[in-house]
């Protein structure tokens, strides 16, 4: 799993929102029980929102 993760991070972190977005995800689940779909589902709004915004 981390040999897949090593390859996904060059095409998934490809601009500052990306960045962003993995970087909040990361700190709220160290910091918070949540489940991890939340974060998916809080992610792709955002990727629409930035999407939609321009």
């Amino acid at each position: 799993m981390a040999g897949v993760l090593v390859q996904l991070i060059p095409a998934s972190l490809v601009d500052p929102i990306a960045v962003a977005i993995a970087v909040a995800s990361l700190a709220i689940l160290i910091r918070f029980p949540i489940h991890t779909t939340w974060l998916v589902l809080a992610g792709a709004g955002v990727g629409l929102l930035k999407g939609i915004g321009g």
